[in-house]
């Protein structure tokens, strides 16, 4: 029977890298090999992920750390390529492959407190270079996992047990860059993943005695128990201790002095040694019974638990939610077949959103209320809904989703999970809309499944996250770029390739509608070659530009929160992967970007060769995400494609109000005059009046208004024009106050004494457009002509806006 292997990465005991392979095992001359070539293999995934991304770093050794981490910024797509070179070898080479996460679990309150020094960092086994991983690496990983069919298992608590009773129930290898699985008696041992030639598979094979020599299991797991956990005072345990007579003291004293400059490292291995030596000679029940009077009466039965579980592995077997419920099989499974963000759990387990997350930006929870309101209602009976367990935590504030439903309406977990295509799809929408809020415009009808998630994640940073300045719009299109780029440009099936020899049908706008797959075969491999290499090149830059970075820094955040957020459903929706959503390509193009004044044109030319299918989705894309609001007009008018009304189209008129607003007065003035001019619409203000008390006319009925009727008209006129030109965020307020101006002249809005016509409020709608872009170009406003004429057409969409809102409330769909 085949053996297994494992791979793990973790801190074992504080220093014992030093202590176990540069003194112990030096001193017993260890030289034990192993071939792991065919062997079947489990693979931790933190032990392989730090690896590899150790060896990502290390191919720049030459480079100072701050250049290492900054010249591979969202290095997404060379993660990719790594992991998964080294990943399919371990798949060729091996007879089977299964990777083991780590499940939800807190950490033990009785461990010793991590040494206060930069090196006592878990990656300082790996260099140091900084002490997390990217933020989107997991799930990348996970991408590639599914993409080679390796099979994938979550510990439903800390990973170490599962793995250690898979070593030991299937006579498994464990091989890890962890000095705790020295602390394990495994039957084949254990190959730390330092000392693994990956290209070979050939490595150093540890057993227990080969560190622990004269011990047994139950000797090293008091020593593990003592030094770990802070059961007895380091000081305290020294000075027992210090009656040891070693026989090598002179050698490891030596050893040390050489070694070690630090007093509080040099401490920490002395007493890792003397302890050693203690057990060795006077065996584990001699050693237990004298060591066990150093702890507590209080603490000794939790001790002897702790002990206990290096001797007898048991992994965890069962979640509890915050109600003491088990968690539902459904979730159950999802979980622990990786298919489940840790996210889900603590919101059931602690009721804690986002807790390990240094987040701050409310849209993030917004993005999440309706997946936490069904985990809620899931886990809360009718009788809990009452109590604090309705209640999360998100950003150091409470908050209680609930409240907010009527649960009656409300999908069930059972529910969400059954979907079908066309309701997951419902539900996607309604949750970014949900975010997003009603100002935004959701027309998705011509989208794609395959583009949809990953453009109502880009609709939502864009929208939601910070600012939108140039530089981040400059992200934005390189993140467009990009993503056409890697999905339909660049080769990862060789499927793929017989396909695109085959018949190719004519496809039209919009290009949304049609899959991946489809627009992929429109490009030959000559010509993908030729575009990948344009786009490439245009990207090759060695600047940095820290805006960009926190832009994009950003984006990686809304995705790791857009993902947690839709895996609920059995079909998971289909999301983009890491490194087609954002990479080192991204942001060299958005630097790039930054510094082209005809950015469109470039793109279109020097980036796409005039090609006009990536330049359509180009275009499609950058629309929907940007736009802020679309009319309601008839699907076959072709006006509908033009109002591409936008945050830039808002910013244009916030840039030209300080110019235009001071000329108000005089172009109400102008308005009144041409609409007095006419005795038929001078007519509708004689009979119609809104918010005004005195008399319209004098004598009654007649054309003669008023001083005060025209001066009211004229303020009201006034005040509507300036804000429109000043309005900063237009959001549901502000468009439900452009639609309540179309209610109330449609009498719609319980408003008495008045009857305007649909022509008359078209007419005045039409002029004030055409005396507002008169001002704009015939007055020297100190405006550069493209500003003119960009503002020109943002104005020109507003009032076409404008007129559907008063259209929506005249004329019956």
């Amino acid at each position: 029977m085949l053996s297994a292997l494992l791979i793990l990465i973790r801190m074992g005991p504080h220093y014992a890298h030093t202590f176990f392979y540069k003194y112990l095992t030096e001193l017993n001359n260890h030289a034990t090999r192993v071939n792991l070539k065919d062997q079947s293999i489990i693979i931790d995934a933190n032990s392989f992920m730090y690896f590899i991304y150790n060896e990502i770093l290390n191919d720049d050794k030459h480079k100072n750390r701050n250049q290492i981490l900054t010249t591979i910024p969202f290095n997404y797509d060379g993660y990719w390529d790594y992991s998964k070179q080294v990943l399919n070898k371990f798949k060729q080479d091996c007879s089977d492959v299964l990777v083991v996460f780590d499940g939800v679990f807190k950490r033990n309150a009785n461990r010793r407190p991590d040494p206060e020094r930069a090196s006592s960092l878990h990656v300082t086994e790996f260099n140091g270079y900084q002490n997390q991983l990217p933020l989107l690496f997991r799930r990348g990983f996970i991408d590639i996992l599914r993409e080679l069919d390796i099979g994938v298992n979550v510990a439903r608590g800390e990973a170490d047990p599962m793995i250690v009773r898979l070593a030991q129930d299937r006579n498994a290898y464990v091989v890890a860059a962890d000095s705790d699985y020295h602390l394990y008696d495994l039957p084949q041992g254990y190959v730390p993943l330092y000392f693994l030639k990956l290209k070979a598979l050939k490595g150093s094979l540890y057993q227990l005695d080969d560190v622990f020599t004269g011990m047994d299991a139950k000797g090293v797991a008091l020593w593990a128990s003592l030094i770990k956990y802070n059961f007895v005072k380091l000081a305290k345990l020294q000075n027992f201790l210090s009656r040891t007579l070693a026989y090598d003291r002179e050698k490891f004293e030596s050893w040390l002095n050489s070694t070690e400059p630090d007093e509080q490292k040099r401490n920490l291995i002395t007493t890792e040694w003397l302890l050693l030596r203690f057990i060795q000679q006077v065996g584990s029940s001699i050693a237990y019974t004298e060591l066990i009077e150093l702890i507590a009466l209080d603490d000794r039965q939790k001790f002897d638990q702790i002990r206990s579980n290096y001797i007898n592995v048991i992994p965890e077997a069962s979640i509890k939610t915050k109600n003491g419920k088990a968690l539902p099989a459904y979730l159950d499974r999802l979980f622990t077949t990786g298919n489940l963000d840790h996210t889900i759990l603590n919101i059931l387990i602690s009721r804690n959103v986002l807790k390990s997350e240094q987040v701050n930006n409310a849209v993030y929870f917004q993005i999440l209320r309706p997946i936490i309101q069904i985990l809620l209602l899931s886990d809360c009976s009718s009788t809990e809904l009452g109590n604090d367990s309705q209640k999360v935590t998100f950003n150091n504030q409470l908050y209680e989703p609930l409240a907010e439903i009527k649960i009656q309406d409300f999908p069930s977990l059972d529910e969400i999970s059954k979907m079908s295509s066309a309701d997951r799809k419902k539900w996607l929408v309604y949750c970014v809309q949900n975010a997003l809020q009603p100002s935004i415009n959701m027309n998705d009808d011509e989208i794609h499944d395959d583009h949809l998630a990953w453009m109502c994640l880009l609709k939502l940073w864009w929208h939601k996250g910070k600012e939108q300045t140039v530089l981040k719009k400059s992200a934005l299109y390189a993140m467009i770029v990009s993503y056409l780029t890697h999905t339909l440009l660049h080769e990862h099936h060789e499927s793929e390739r017989s396909q695109r020899h085959k018949k190719i049908t004519t496809i039209s706008e919009p290009f949304l509608r049609y899959s991946k797959r489809k627009l992929k075969k429109r490009f030959p491999f000559d010509m993908c070659s030729v575009l990948s290499q344009k786009i490439s090149k245009h990207g090759s830059n060695h600047f940095e530009n820290e805006n960009i970075k926190g832009d994009l820094h950003e984006a990686e955040e809304f995705y790791n929160v857009f993902y947690v957020g839709y895996q609920l459903f059995d079909s998971p929706i289909i999301m983009p992967k890491v490194h087609e959503y954002i990479s080192t390509l991204t942001y060299e193009l958005a630097i790039a970007f930054t510094k082209s004044n005809t950015l469109t044109r470039n793109i279109r030319k020097r980036l796409f060769n005039d090609n006009l299918l990536l330049m359509g989705l180009f275009e499609e894309i950058k629309s929907w995400v940007e736009q802020v609001y679309q009319p309601n007009l008839n699907a076959n008018e072709s006006d509908s494609k033009f109002l591409n009304f936008t945050t830039t189209d808002i910013h244009l008129l916030n840039t030209v109000a300080p110019k235009l607003v001071p000329l108000v007065p005089t172009a109400v003035d102008a308005i009144y005059n041409k609409l007095f001019s006419f005795d038929v619409t001078k007519s509708v203000f004689a009979k119609n009046k809104v918010n005004f008390q005195g008399a319209t006319a004098d004598p009654p009925d007649s054309l003669n208004l008023t001083a005060e009727r025209i001066a009211a008209l004229k303020e009201s006129l006034d005040k509507y024009l300036k804000k429109v030109l000043t309005q900063a965020e237009w959001d549901d307020g502000f468009l439900g106050y452009l639609s309540h101006l179309g209610k109330v002249h449609a009498n719609k809005a319980d408003s008495k004494n008045i009857d305007v016509s649909y022509v008359h409020m078209n007419a005045t709608l039409g002029l004030s457009e055409h005396i507002l872009i008169d001002a704009l170009l015939n007055h020297d406003l100190g405006l550069d002509d493209k500003t003119k004429s960009d503002a020109v057409l943002a104005l020109n969409k507003f009032f076409w806006i404008q007129n559907d809102l008063f259209t929506m409330h005249y004329v019956p769909h």
